[in-house]
């Protein structure tokens, strides 16, 4: 089990619940720039994911509580009138997430869990490696990437040599004095082992 800061939406998605989300989002029409619109079926998901009935009718409902969706329209027995779904886009969920205070994700195994903080306390023993754990009194923000790049030549290749091996080969031209040595006589046992034809 791990728990992390939600910073996108679909960190917070079952692989099961992405997929549907996915699924409803590229058939959805428009509302507006944040939503589609879909009425859609279990049976049309089904088709459309390759999931059963069960892991469908489950990721829906789990999107819906992670507020990835709304039903806005149920179905009718008797018609032939599916449920109408109002699909949020990523950043919207992350807005409506943050209005409830939903920022964090619980991981255990393959599903995922909203948490908001006062659920979060207790939980969190150890800083995860997504976690910013500098220090404030280490200032990186005039730091340069790659400032000492240019010391080496693009075509050379850093290898680490065992102790024993950089004992014997001090410097770079021993190191690869050796490996021409090396290469060739490969080349010669790979010629001489060739048929003749």
């Amino acid at each position: 089990m791990s728990i992390r800061r939600a910073v996108s939406a679909q960190q917070a998605h079952s692989g099961t619940e992405e997929l549907c989300y996915k699924a409803l989002w590229e058939a959805g029409e428009y509302n507006s720039k944040a939503s589609k619109t879909i009425a859609i079926g279990v049976g049309a998901l089904v088709k459309a994911t390759g999931l059963g009935q069960t892991s469908v009718r489950q990721a829906l409902r789990g999107l819906e509580k992670k507020l990835a969706l709304e039903v806005v329209g149920e179905f009718v027995p008797g018609t032939s009138t599916p449920k109408t779904y109002l699909i949020w886009c990523p950043e919207k969920m992350l807005e409506r997430r943050a209005a409830a205070g939903l920022l964090w994700v619980e991981r255990k195994g393959a599903g995922r869990k909203l948490l908001g903080k006062p659920e979060v306390n207790g939980k969190i023993n150890e800083p995860s490696r997504y976690q910013d754990t500098m220090r404030p009194e280490y200032d990186m923000s005039g730091g340069v990437r790659g400032k000492y790049a240019d010391r080496f030549p693009r075509d050379v290749v850093m290898v680490t040599l065992a102790p024993d091996v950089a004992e014997a080969f001090p410097d770079a031209d021993s190191v690869n004095e050796a490996l021409r040595v090396l290469l060739n006589a490969a080349k010669k046992v790979a010629t001489a082992a060739m048929p003749t034809p």
